[in-house]
């Protein structure tokens, strides 16, 4: 009904104001509605805080009876850190839930719409479903493919390089696209680049952002043989910082690792394989860490080997106005690429915008 995807579509704009804040819960906007007006409305903020349903209705309280609830997703009709949804909507009065898409975590998986439904309550579902999964691509990717969901960014000039012969890169892109790709790196549980990154640029690889007190995501460098300095600026924040090489073969790698230790960073020993980290092995570590989300943006080596392990999610690509030129290859992407066109990956291209002088592309892969 139109009514419905209106009063959806403002639940879904609600639940987007905690982009970047809720890992690991999704985010979730709710709308009480009655006699075709808004009562009452919220969304979850944090982890570990009440969901949207719980606030939503502690403001309406009595007035919840009868009214119609508009969730982006499920309720959760289990105990984590919060009690189970689906209680105090038995407990409201309220006579119909309308929701935009099923919860795809274990414990709940259509069981919140059933317990609902047992108490008499009217339950629809469906409405503005593409958009709400779009809004929580991360935590669907997690617990559908149980691994974290990849978004991979590079900024390039029109002529598609990423760097100069000599290596150089700074600024290929504008600064309005440095503060967008700042805002998206705080989107994310974890940022990953390559140890040949840190040796170039010496990153921070951190959120910087005027006014930004939000906790920093986890830095997460891929460094085979641990030549990762003890003193790179990547380990002035106070974050998680996590090295992921291979085994240790020999006393140098062995004493390099330690020191890295020593600087407070966590060591993940993984199988390497052409003499770079193997991508199934880390997602899976990553994932038994509980990452849900990954923004890669470092080397086009470990860019190369994310897209040759078929793990990328997203793509955001920043394009330059700058021509570079050249001798040497510059791509983005270093990977055994197929040999024909037709074999080749193909994307959606799903938002193009203006970004200072630069255009900003993002595309999902078909």
């Amino acid at each position: 009904m139109p009514d419905d995807e209106f009063f959806m579509r403002r639940a879904l704009n609600l639940a987007a104001r905690a982009r970047g804040q809720t890992s690991p819960n999704p985010m979730v906007g709710a709308v009480l509605v009655k006699n075709g007006i808004i009562i009452a409305e919220g969304y979850h903020h944090h982890a570990g805080e009440d969901h949207a349903e719980r606030i939503v209705l502690k403001k309406a309280g009595r007035s919840a009876q009868n009214a119609a609830l508009y969730i982006n997703l499920e309720p959760c009709c289990h105990w984590g850190r919060t009690p189970p949804c689906t209680d105090i909507i038995l407990e409201s009065g309220v006579r119909r839930v309308v929701a935009a898409i099923r919860d795809p975590f274990p414990g709940v998986r259509g069981r919140g719409f059933r317990i609902l439904r047992d108490a008499g309550i009217e339950v629809t579902e469906g409405v503005l479903k593409d958009e709400a999964r779009r809004l929580n691509e991360v935590f669907f990717t997690f617990h559908e493919k149980n691994r974290p969901f990849v978004m991979l960014k590079w900024a390039m000039s029109l002529d598609g390089r990423t760097s100069t012969d000599s290596g150089q890169s700074r600024w290929i892109s504008s600064e309005a696209s440095r503060r967008m790709a700042h805002r998206m790196r705080s989107w994310y549980d974890g940022i990953v680049a390559g140890a040949g990154t840190v040796l170039m640029d010496n990153p921070q690889l951190t959120v910087r952002l005027s006014g930004y007190k939000r906790r920093q995501p986890a830095c997460i460098i891929l460094d085979t043989t641990f030549r990762t300095p003890p003193d790179a600026a990547l380990f002035k924040a106070e974050r998680r910082v996590i090295i992921a090489g291979g085994a240790v073969r020999d006393a140098a790698i062995r004493k390099r690792s330690l020191r890295l230790e020593a600087q407070g960073a966590e060591i993940i020993h993984l199988p390497t394989r052409g003499g770079l980290v193997d991508i199934p092995s880390l997602m899976q570590k990553l994932y038994n860490l509980c990452f849900q989300s990954l923004f890669v943006e470092g080397g086009r080596h470990v860019a190369g080997s994310f897209f040759k392990a078929e793990m990328v999610d997203k793509l955001g690509v920043f394009l330059s106005s700058r021509i570079i030129g050249g001798l040497k290859p510059a791509s983005p992407l270093l990977f055994k690429g197929p040999l024909s066109i037709k074999d080749c990956p193909n994307f959606t291209i799903d938002k193009i915008k203006r970004s200072g002088t630069d255009f900003y592309l993002e595309a999902y892969p078909v």
